[in-house]
């Protein structure tokens, strides 16, 4: 459907089967109320609504917006007083920090992304892993042993949820016929801010260790993920202080292979390393400015 000239925002409540639903809704003139609602049904269950009797009640937001937890999930302007006037062609959000769109109508919260990692390993030295066939076609990957390192930077989005914690995670897998021990990846890691709002720090040291028992437990071939908390609103001595991250700032990471399984048959001794990434909540939205201050 297309926006044209000015709507008038009303909510309107509506039964299908035995379920009630607050449905928002944009309209020129009550004449439209029937055939958004239908769209809308179609959209949602795939089926129509019995209308009218299904129509439980269509009023003004402005009517209900004290009952309902409207302002939660849609802001369209400063005041939600003000949300009873127009949506024109755009739907508008508030450029404020830490407000953006939620999943889960019962449990709202930000949604999670992936922030993957530029990786680099110095093919020249003698501490980088090997590129060698995988699944025993002709499929490569990169295979780490002991001691073996690779060089990261993540660029922090402008859809950061500011003050969220972060998660760095490794991808990763083995090809051998047997598996023992543990793996363990070191983690040394600066951050700063971009802007010239601070200079790097001195590393710090976070470990990624995953009990690899038998080939029961970690099969072959099997798409491992193994993930570390890396940032807190209340950092210990290794992670990053959530309150300092922001669109911008950079991460770089030394990742070196530290403790090794023991792997037999496949590919001896080493791990498949795919990603090594960062899990962060999302806005789903950018900032309005592109450079500090962000949210202004």
């Amino acid at each position: 459907m297309t926006v044209s000239n000015k709507k008038n925002l009303r909510v309107c409540q509506v039964k299908y089967l035995t379920a009630y639903y607050e449905v928002i809704i944009a309209c020129t003139d009550l004449d439209e109320v029937d055939g958004i609602l239908q769209d809308w049904a179609q959209d949602t269950f795939s089926a129509s609504l019995d209308l009218p009797a299904a129509l439980i009640y269509n009023k003004d937001i402005s009517e209900v917006i004290t009952s309902l937890t409207i302002d939660e999930y849609v802001y369209l302007q400063s005041l939600a007083t003000q949300y009873s006037t127009y949506v024109t062609n755009f739907l508008i959000l508030p450029k404020a920090s830490g407000k953006g769109i939620k999943i889960d109508v019962d449990a709202p919260t930000f949604g999670w992304k992936d922030l993957l990692g530029n990786v680099i390993t110095d093919t020249a030295g003698g501490d980088a892993p090997v590129l060698t066939v995988f699944r025993g076609g002709s499929v490569r990957e990169y295979a780490y042993t002991l001691n073996d390192k690779a060089d990261l930077r993540f660029h922090v989005p402008h859809d950061y949820v500011p003050g969220s914690d972060i998660y760095l995670h490794i991808h990763w897998a083995h090809n051998g016929t047997g598996i023992s021990g543990n793996l363990v990846a070191t983690c040394l890691h600066t951050y700063a801010k971009g802007h010239n709002q601070a200079i790097y720090p001195a590393e710090k040291t976070i470990l990624i260790s995953v009990s690899t028992p038998n080939i029961s437990t970690i099969p072959q071939y099997d798409h491992l993920i193994s993930e570390v908390q890396f940032s807190a609103a209340s950092p210990s001595g290794s992670q990053i202080d959530s309150d300092d991250l922001e669109p911008d700032g950079v991460i770089l990471i030394n990742m070196e292979i530290t403790t090794l399984p023991t792997i037999t048959g496949g590919a001896s001794n080493r791990v498949f390393i795919h990603y090594i990434d960062i899990h962060y909540q999302s806005t789903q939205l950018p900032t309005k400015q592109k450079a500090v201050p962000f949210y202004t």
